[in-house]
């Protein structure tokens, strides 16, 4: 369960576990893992992106009234966000654990849709990835005049 500090934004660590078994020859699989997030006027677009060679996930209202537009979701990639142009949308930084898999990278992969993970599973046919959201948000991503009460 995610849980924000109203004032701050700051979250409560939660995470997402995935796990990926593999029937072949395994140094033979790489993976690719997306985030996708909903826009009001642009469908869903790229989630992940990258600021200070951090790895971030964009996280936005999903109230069909409250949904964020592209223009805040570029806002927040642009590497300079200022809250009041990014309502409904807030950016957290990823934390990776990785059990039996050599690598989970992020690349630019213009089949998939831009930015995403390139997992190499190696020599394993059963690994788990765990993205921990750190606690707080990218400066400038959340605020508390400008996003509307919702469920991220």
């Amino acid at each position: 369960m995610k849980t924000n500090t109203p004032q701050t934004g700051n979250s409560s660590f939660p995470s997402a576990s995935f796990n990926i078994k593999t029937n072949g020859e395994n140094c033979n699989y790489t993976y690719v893992m997306q985030a996708k997030l909903t826009t009001s006027n642009g469908g869903d677009v790229n989630a992940y992106f990258k600021n200070s060679n951090r790895d971030y996930i964009i996280l936005g209202n999903v109230s069909s009234s409250n949904l964020p537009n592209t223009n805040s979701i570029n806002n927040i990639k642009s590497g300079t966000p200022t809250a009041t142009n990014n309502p409904n949308a807030i950016a957290y930084p990823i934390n990776n654990i990785l059990t039996n898999i050599d690598s989970a990278t992020m690349v630019n992969n213009s089949t998939s849709g831009g930015l995403c993970y390139s997992i190499d599973m190696g020599n394993s046919q059963n690994g788990n990835i765990v993205q921990t959201l750190g606690a707080i948000p990218l400066t400038n991503t959340y605020s508390i005049s400008n996003d509307r009460a919702g469920e991220l």
